[in-house]
């Protein structure tokens, strides 16, 4: 059996440069949140469709994201000699988003409609629980994949090397309980932010890339219009 030097750094470098143990960057996420029942189309306001524009428009403004941590609750016992602890159960968490406040005030508008659904502040009653939870995904995504586009436009080659999804966060049973402040003010132009902090039942983890070579194995893809189109495309970009 060879010797492993430690600390090496030679050692270092090439573990690094497999790619599955590079450092990861906390700048490259996408996040879905579902469409709950209570809401009618009226909803999202004119000119946006419940389509890709509705995603955008919640994706591309989540400006941060606070992935919840994991607890454990605890007992102690002690018959005789030293106190054991043992464990109870989970602490409830919470997922917190702040999105980039756009000029049509859209945000600020979505989730007022949505929380007054759940529970208007002119009646005394609330909706019911199936009809305002959805589920939210959270995506980590990582540049520089093994997944390479080769396309041919008027006789010129092309390749595109695309992102990959290598994490994903599953909220189920999520919806919001908290709407933050929005501060207006002279004394500077800072960009507006709103808050979002959303209760939900569960969430589970997972990593995508679980073969062998999936980070160094090239994967090339020829159309990628016909894998756009078809049901395959989690398989390019694992999601």
């Amino acid at each position: 059996m060879s010797y492993a030097a430690p600390n090496s750094f030679t050692q270092f470098k090439d573990l690094v440069a497999r790619g599955a143990w590079e450092p990861t960057r906390g700048n490259l996420y996408s996040v879905e949140i579902g469409f709950p029942a209570c809401l009618g189309s009226t909803a999202l306001g004119p000119g946006i469709p419940y389509d890709r524009e509705y995603y955008d428009a919640v994706s591309y403004f989540a400006d941060n994201i606070t992935v919840p941590s994991r607890n454990l609750t605890t007992g102690d016992t002690q018959n005789f000699g030293i106190q054991r602890s043992y464990v109870t159960g989970q602490t409830p968490n919470e997922l917190a988003i702040s999105f980039l406040v756009t000029k049509n005030l859209w945000h600020r508008r979505y989730f007022e409609t949505w929380m007054q659904s759940i529970a208007p502040d002119s009646e005394n009653r609330v909706c019911f629980y199936d009809d305002y939870i959805c589920d939210i995904l959270v995506r980590k995504w990582e540049r520089g994949s093994n997944f390479l586009v080769k396309s041919k436009v008027r006789g010129q080659e092309y390749e595109t090397r695309l992102n990959k999804a290598t994490g994903i966060w599953r909220f189920t049973g999520a919806y919001p309980f908290n709407m933050g402040t929005m501060n207006l003010g002279n004394q500077s132009s800072d960009i507006l932010r709103l808050d979002i902090q959303f209760k939900f039942e569960r969430y589970r983890f997972t990593t995508k890339e679980k073969i062998a070579g999936g980070w160094t194995n090239e994967k090339v893809i020829n159309n990628v219009d016909s894998v756009l189109d078809s049901n395959d495309f989690s398989t390019f970009v694992g999601v």
